[in-house]
């Protein structure tokens, strides 16, 4: 590509399919795999949703008939019991079962992985526009 821009006259942005295509390819070949997993996760979250939710129920019940309706045998006190922070640990439990995706990657990753199969393509910008303007840009796209 840049023998041909430099030297042969053709632009950049004639280039350009052929670049989105390569990062297209790039990100297929990268995160594609992933999608062997996406069947596993999936069920995983429902089986975990269910379990970790049954769970929850009962030891928020349990919880209050203990401290809210004052059904504790022992007669312990509240303060000083690992009971609150057991039902924050176990909220917390569920929690991280409910945000799990099919996919273990976001947009951002996408973006970082697409970005970093164009940057061996950044110096041909320099045919396009000058140095100056080009640290403008990626200034004010940093800022």
């Amino acid at each position: 590509m840049a023998n041909e821009i430099l030297y042969g006259k053709a632009s950049l942005e004639s280039f350009a399919p052929a670049i989105a295509t390569y990062v297209i390819a790039a990100l297929l070949v990268i995160l594609g795999p992933l999608i062997l997993f996406a069947g596993t996760l999936r069920k995983t979250k429902r089986v975990g949703l269910h379990e970790y939710g049954a769970l929850s129920t009962a030891y928020s019940a349990a919880f209050h008939r203990r401290w809210i309706k004052h059904e504790n045998p022992s007669g312990e006190e509240l303060l000083g019991t690992g009971d609150i922070q057991s039902l924050a640990d176990l909220g917390n439990s569920y929690s991280y079962v409910e945000k799990m995706k099919p996919l273990p990657v976001d947009l951002r990753t996408v973006l970082h992985l697409a970005v970093a199969g164009l940057l061996p393509m950044a110096p041909l910008l320099l045919t396009v526009m000058p140095l100056k303007d080009l640290l403008k840009l990626l200034f004010k796209v940093i800022a």
